[in-house]
């Protein structure tokens, strides 16, 4: 049987998607979050998964999206919690 070459480059990224370099979040307890979250930021839910998993993670969430920073900024409980992608520093 000769395996399509598509097939191999996908197989390959499912070992890297596998592999322990990359965390893997539920996305039912996510999704409950960010449907909580978007009425009260009044952003998309798409655009609250990602901070509900930095919530969750205790971590910053880096965003190019500058209507999802300034929304979060503006409310004091959130604001260390997102970065806007620009203002990183270049190191």
């Amino acid at each position: 049987m000769v395996v399509p070459a598509w097939l191999h480059s996908a197989v390959a990224r499912l070992d890297l998607l596998l592999s322990d370099r990359l965390l893997l979040a539920g996305s039912r307890e996510l999704l409950e979050a960010a449907v909580r979250l978007s009425p009260d930021l009044k952003h998309q839910v798409c655009g609250c998964v990602y901070l509900a998993l930095a919530i969750q993670r205790d971590i910053p969430l880096v965003t190019a999206d500058r209507k999802l920073w300034s929304t979060v900024r503006s409310r004091r409980k959130r604001a260390s919690q997102v970065r806007l992608l620009e203002e990183l520093p270049l190191e």
